[in-house]
């Protein structure tokens, strides 16, 4: 049998299984209410005559009676109500049949008014069982302890329902902490960990788009941060969410979170969605907020949860920031330290006054034209700022010395990349830049110093600072001579390649775009002669 009910009058899944059941039982279940309320929730071979406006008519007449009486709605038909409350006000009831039920007037005025001959009358009604007056009220008793019990069934896996689907939240929300936490330990950058962090919310809150925005007024923020991140759709909300980045923290001020309405104007109104919003902080002050907007599924509304999972998250995003900030503090006070012993070096020979800066910078160019990742780039930046800090033990009158110098000057020249090695290799952060400080004056064909390497024996950082330390020497001036034309320097590094530098190393070099390094060398030439 299939039924007739659907989900859409409100008919329960527990009202749709007791339908059944009573079906079988060759009994019928309706929906009592008044007039057009009255419906019959039963299988389709029994609608024509049962849902005629006759029969209609005397159910609905029945609606005010009380709970558990089995009414006479004409001789040899019974209808009980079972339960209460129902949509639009109407009841459960089940309707039985007499034994002489197809021999009554209102078996032929309903046969009439279906269009039914009697014998197609007496077919139809054939499935149904024949109830006397004990059996009939046995029958609704049994048959309203059975709708109790499939409703308290029914209570009884809303309630399990919902509790697994909060059970499920849970455990994916601990997910989302636990990844976001794991992320924080891990190096992430900065970036990428704001990235992240709104598409995993994205993912799974049921909002179209998250966004991250920051106040360029903020100290810190485009240097830990670098500027917005948006995920989902919100790319095309971006110029408007940044240029409400600072509002939206003055708005919000103590309170940190709130739901904006597109009704109030503002943020809300511009994108035509009802937002979520919360306050990031830097260094316990408003530094942006984390947005999320169109929020989809069967309640598009901002719910509480929503907010507080916004809440974590921006309280994670806020730790990570202000590990970032100090990271990005001590990095700045490192690469201050770094500079100001170069500096230390330029002060001792003025012909080299911007030489370490400019290694740096033309090492970096190689490392990155070659493809190494960044941690390896800033390696090689760090090692050519330092390469020649040994020579602070090398005495002045041998650094600027003119002319060509003694055997015994030249050993104590030598000596700088083991003096610069022992100088540094006591700061843990520099362990993996000793190697090029100690190697960067090796040659390829084995005839460098200090310990003779030859080739790929010469580690990889060494070999990028000798091409960019022999580069800037031969391009700028020193004591002994004039810097060297372009042209000239740049045939010397490729007659040079597979005996003085890594032939790979050389090619890619001579490559490179050197209109930075011509403007660095212009600007460090100026200082020489300011300080000459």
């Amino acid at each position: 049998m299939t039924l007739m009910a659907d989900r859409n009058d409100g008919c329960g899944a527990s009202v749709e299984r007791f339908a059944t059941r009573c079906a079988e039982l060759g009994a019928m279940v309706w929906r009592v209410g008044e007039g057009a309320r009255s419906r019959l929730i039963l299988a389709d071979e029994f609608s024509r005559l049962f849902n005629t406006r006759r029969m209609i008519e005397l159910v609905s007449r029945s609606s005010g009676a009380p709970c558990g009486e089995v009414v006479e709605l004409a001789p040899d038909l019974s209808l009980a109500i079972l339960s209460e409350g129902g949509p639009e006000k109407t009841a459960t009831a089940v309707m039985v049949l007499g034994h002489d039920f197809e021999q009554t007037a209102l078996f032929n005025e309903c046969a009439d008014e279906a269009g039914l001959t009697p014998a197609a009358a007496d077919a139809e009604i054939a499935p149904l069982r024949r109830y006397d007056r004990e059996s009939c009220g046995a029958f609704v008793r049994t048959a309203g302890w059975m709708l109790a019990d499939l409703e308290r069934m029914a209570e009884h896996h809303a309630v399990i329902e919902s509790f697994s689907m909060e059970l499920m939240d849970a455990y994916e929300q601990i997910g989302l902490l636990y990844r976001l936490g794991r992320a924080m330990g891990s190096g992430t950058p900065t970036e990428r960990f704001v990235t992240d962090l709104c598409e995993e919310l994205r993912q799974y809150s049921r909002f179209e788009w998250i966004a991250a925005v920051f106040t360029p007024d903020a100290e810190y923020t485009s240097t830990v941060v670098g500027g917005p991140t948006a995920t989902g759709r919100s790319a095309e909300h971006r110029h408007t969410l940044v240029r409400s980045a600072s509002e939206l923290t003055r708005e919000l001020g103590d309170a940190r979170s709130a739901i904006l309405e597109p009704a109030e104007g503002g943020l809300a109104g511009a994108i035509n969605s009802e937002l979520a919003v919360h306050t990031i902080l830097l260094d316990g002050k408003p530094a942006g907020a984390l947005v999320a907007g169109d929020k989809a599924g069967d309640d598009p509304g901002v719910s509480s949860r929503d907010t507080q999972l916004l809440k974590v998250a921006s309280e994670f995003m806020s730790v990570f920031l202000d590990n970032a900030r100090m990271y990005e503090d001590q990095r700045r006070l490192f690469m201050g330290t770094l500079q100001a012993l170069t500096a230390s070096i330029d002060a001792k020979d003025r012909y080299t006054r911007g030489h370490s800066e400019r290694v740096a910078h033309l090492a970096v160019m190689l490392s990155e034209a070659i493809g190494f990742d960044q941690g390896f780039v800033e390696d090689v930046r760090i090692c050519g700022l330092v390469h020649d800090v040994g020579k602070i033990g090398v005495p002045e009158s041998v650094l600027q010395k003119v002319g060509t110098l003694t055997k015994e000057e030249f050993v104590l020249i030598r000596q700088h990349p083991e003096i610069g090695h022992r100088i540094l290799r006591n700061v843990p952060q520099l362990s993996n830049i000793l190697p090029g400080v100690l190697h960067h004056h090796e040659r390829w064909d084995g005839g460098g110093y200090p310990h003779g390497l030859a080739g790929e024996e010469i580690p990889l950082m060494a070999r990028l600072l000798s091409v960019a330390d022999t580069f800037d020497a031969m391009s700028s001036s020193r004591s002994y001579r004039e810097a060297m034309p372009r042209d000239v320097v740049v045939k010397e590094i490729q007659d040079c390649a597979g005996t003085q530098f890594d032939p790979e190393l050389a090619r890619a070099f001579i490559g490179l775009d050197f209109r930075v390094y011509d403007e660095m060398a212009r600007v460090h030439g100026m200082q020489h002669e300011c300080a000459a």
